[in-house]
């Protein structure tokens, strides 16, 4: 693409299930799963990888004596799945939760607290390496993830082989075209490129780029 060089877009293709459901970043795996609007290469020198998203779990709502138990989806989560190359060598695995909520218990795991107030009062962290967890989580990287937690509220986070997978919940159907606009308008082709922008900025935001640890 002549606007972001080195990134495919694949409108049919998403972020497979197994990746959202096996970062174990809720406490519960989805009942009803769908992915799309992929981006996928390199920005910079950092392999990038995100599609939209929307994960679903049913419930048993009652209806009423003449309808009974129906099975119900619920949305916990919509939004924008983003998986990068890390830019420093770690064989731990690391979760951010927002602070009070729950994820998926994981073997050999353990609460981490960090030296940072603001970042605690944000994130919940939890780690299989307390000496790994603050070199992944330095001063710099905790600033950085706490900016972008103020552009994605309730925004959770995996550091597992040597990437990072970010969980950026939105309101809005990014990548999509309006049904109110012709489709090759000049408003409709910068919307889509300002969400396409807004999505790699996050490899800026968070530094990835930065390659001082000599990691290929």
């Amino acid at each position: 693409d002549q606007h972001f060089p080195g990134i495919s877009y694949e409108p049919g293709e998403g972020i497979h299930w197994r990746i959202f459901d096996e970062s174990g970043l809720f406490p519960f795996e989805s009942d009803a799963y769908r992915s799309e609007d992929r981006f996928c290469g390199h920005w910079g020198a950092t392999e990038v990888c995100f599609a939209e998203a929307r994960a679903e779990r049913a419930r048993r709502r009652w209806r009423g004596t003449d309808r009974g138990f129906e099975r119900e989806y619920e949305t916990y989560f919509r939004g924008i799945v983003f998986l990068a190359d890390f830019h420093k060598h770690f064989r731990s695995t690391t979760r951010l939760l927002p602070r009070g909520q729950d994820a998926a218990s994981a073997r050999g795991e353990e609460r981490a607290t960090l030296e940072d107030p603001h970042f605690e009062s944000i994130f919940e962290t939890f780690t299989t390496d307390q000496v790994d967890v603050r070199f992944i989580l330095s001063t710099g990287m905790m600033s950085r993830l706490v900016a972008l937690s103020a552009r994605f509220p309730g925004m959770r986070a995996r550091f597992h082989q040597e990437c990072v997978l970010l969980l950026l919940p939105s309101r809005s159907d990014r990548f999509e075209p309006s049904l109110y606009r012709r489709a090759r308008s000049r408003a409709q082709i910068q919307g889509f490129l300002d969400d396409v922008r807004a999505c790699l900025s996050v490899v800026d935001d968070l530094s990835l780029n930065t390659r001082i640890w000599s990691k290929d």
